[in-house]
């Protein structure tokens, strides 16, 4: 099935480099790429399996999902934000939720309150990343 091979390329392509520098300079863009090519089999099938992923790939694809659809990539960040047991891909996830976050998108009560908690851990860019998306969901409604 077509549409499956494009999920399966994308798990490929994030697992195939251990190395986060190669990931940072070539790989991510290849992954954004093929992350433009889903169609909503595609997108049925990274929410029903992103966190069967181990935590590096969770951290990637949350970060990958920035060059998506914003209308596709914003509810899979939310639901990465409240189901990952992981701070370190929910924080990823808050920063490119932030990034692709519209006016005319919300957020969950359970997401605010799981980026309120990563606000209240951060420092630094982390933590003025997280002042701006909570400002930006203040302007919100919610879903």
């Amino acid at each position: 099935m077509k549409t499956l091979r494009v999920w399966h390329q994308i798990d490929q392509c994030i697992r195939s480099v251990p190395e986060a520098q190669l990931w940072a300079d070539h790989v991510v863009i290849e992954a954004g790429e093929l992350l433009s090519c889903f169609n909503a089999d595609d997108w049925a099938e990274a929410q029903a399996h992103w966190n069967e992923r181990d935590v590096i790939w969770q951290e990637r694809f949350a970060d990958v999902l920035v060059d998506g659809n914003p209308e596709r990539t914003v509810p899979m960040l939310v639901k990465i934000i409240e189901q990952t047991p992981h701070d370190s891909v929910a924080l990823i996830a808050a920063d490119s939720l932030r990034t692709v976050l519209k006016k005319s998108l919300g957020v969950s009560p359970t997401a605010i309150a799981r980026i309120r908690y990563l606000q209240s851990k951060s420092t630094g860019l982390m933590r003025d990343s997280l002042n701006k998306l909570i400002e930006r969901v203040h302007e919100e409604p919610t879903i």
